[in-house]
């Protein structure tokens, strides 16, 4: 299978209902944003709920009306939610209990048993007609969210885009505000990688970056945020973590990464900074360009290894020798605006 198959049914089926993972919605503004939002934060059983409900409701408002007003549109936000919400299969589904509902509501009104010849054809136009629908709506699903993470994924190594990262670390922070939960912010770069592509190529540069990419992924925890900041560095963002188990993460990490390097003959290494926060901060973006500065530290002592600093120890030193951080002259008051909640 392609690669561009495999992304589209990875897509396809991440459509469905995962009480795992929060499902990536596009900003679709307004009153169309909150509602696709509010449908996608409904788990398996609300959505199930909410369907037995409207179902019988409107076959009831539909007897009510009798053959005054027709009424069988009213199912088609359910095959359309249905769409959205789960997958093309579950929405064909949902459109043949619709037809049966409509068909139900007629036996039940009429006393028609069985149903009429007519009646069935137009009951499987029906069928038809919604499963076109929910065919449209479900493919045109699936491409707006293939467009939406496009739009904020790395193309060669498969992971967040900073663009991506900058708004779920944000959102993160905003998340953990009230509960004071500490996380880390983590800068990895690749030692000699300008050596790979000068001497193997840069075939062999890209191939060095996948692996990495997915030593992330292997290593780093579902919770865990991770990009490719550009080049051959990452950036990395660990909630709800403490400082020691935060630190033994990564090297465990980079652990697996020289090993690695290592299999395939790679002369590379990695210099990491982490920076640690006890609480959630306002500055999201200053705190990635202080666990930069501490990569920077790294690779000025000796290649290969890790500098972990908390705020407090940041702000101290910035107290004793205000610095550049992450190539932005940084102030003491700039420093201490992490601190804020």
């Amino acid at each position: 299978m392609s690669n561009a198959n495999q992304q589209g049914s990875a897509i396809a089926r991440s459509t469905r209902w995962s009480p795992s993972a929060e499902s990536e919605v596009p900003h679709l503004g307004g009153f169309t944003e909150r509602l696709v939002h509010w449908s996608q934060s409904l788990r398996g059983w609300q959505v199930a709920a909410l369907l037995v409900v409207y179902l019988p409701l409107v076959c009831w408002l539909d007897r009510l009306a009798g053959d005054e007003l027709i009424l069988i549109l009213l199912y088609l936000p359910a095959v359309a939610f249905v769409a959205v919400r789960l997958s093309l299969g579950f929405s064909v589904g949902m459109s043949l209990m619709c037809c049966f509902a409509w068909l139900f509501d007629d036996i039940w009104q009429y006393e028609i048993s069985p149903p009429g010849l007519s009646r069935l054809v137009s009951g499987v136009l029906h069928f038809l007609c919604f499963s076109f629908i929910a065919t449209i709506i479900s493919r045109l699903n699936v491409a707006l969210l293939r467009e939406y993470r496009a739009a904020r994924t790395d193309g060669l190594t498969g992971l967040r885009n900073m663009q991506a990262f900058d708004s779920e670390g944000s959102a993160c922070m905003r998340q953990f505000q009230n509960s004071k939960q500490p996380f880390l912010t983590v800068f990895l770069d690749c030692d000699n990688f300008k050596s790979v592509n000068d001497i193997l190529g840069h075939a062999t540069g890209d191939e060095l970056l996948q692996v990495v990419a997915s030593q992330l992924r292997e290593n780093l925890r579902e919770t865990d945020i991770c990009a490719r900041y550009g080049g051959d560095e990452f950036v990395a963002m660990l909630p709800n973590t403490t400082l020691t188990d935060g630190q033994d993460l990564i090297e465990r990490l980079q652990t697996q990464l020289n090993r690695a390097m290592q299999q395939r003959n790679w002369p590379v290494t990695f210099s990491i900074g982490i920076a640690y926060f006890p609480k959630p901060v306002d500055d999201f973006e200053m705190s990635i360009r202080l666990a930069d500065q501490l990569m920077y530290e790294c690779k000025n002592v000796s290649k290969n290894g890790i500098v972990v600093k908390s705020l407090e120890e940041i702000v101290l030193e910035e107290e004793k020798n205000p610095r550049a951080i992450g190539g932005e002259t940084a102030s003491n008051t700039d420093v201490e605006q992490l601190v804020r909640c």
